[in-house]
């Protein structure tokens, strides 16, 4: 049986699709690979006397801290809000996380949600009203 190629009354020839050309193997034997061709900045080539930093042995010895610097005071509950207090607690102690982790994002998160629907006057004789954003 022969294919032939049909020609359209008013456009270009149309054939037979043909199969696509045959690819390389994609694990090419490297004994058969053309050799890298050299650096051509001699700048960029590495160094027989430069130091590997990724190795630990050519690290430099650790500085130790100084000795005088005070303990910071744990986390005092009594600043947040009473419905806030036992989850944050509850959520740093099942994170084994302080509670300054778990806090901080909370009221963020909290002040983005409030927005200004909600303002404090801390002021008695006074107009200025901070809102939460944060």
């Amino acid at each position: 049986m022969t294919e032939s190629i049909v020609a359209a009354p008013s456009g270009p020839s149309v054939s037979a699709p043909q199969d696509p050309a045959p690819t390389a193997p994609s694990h090419a034997d490297p004994s058969t690979s053309p050799p890298a061709p050299p650096p051509s900045d001699p700048a960029s080539a590495p160094r027989s006397d430069a130091r590997d930093p990724s190795d630990p042995a050519n690290w430099p010895d650790p500085i130790g801290f100084d000795a005088g610097l005070e303990a910071v005071p744990s986390f005092d509950y009594r600043l947040l809000p009473e419905p806030l207090r036992s989850r944050v607690r509850d959520v740093a102690d099942r994170a084994s996380a302080p509670a300054e982790y778990v806090a901080v994002p909370m009221l963020v998160a909290l002040s983005g949600v409030i927005g200004r629907g909600l303002a404090v006057r801390p002021r008695r004789f006074d107009d200025f009203t901070p809102t939460a954003n944060l």
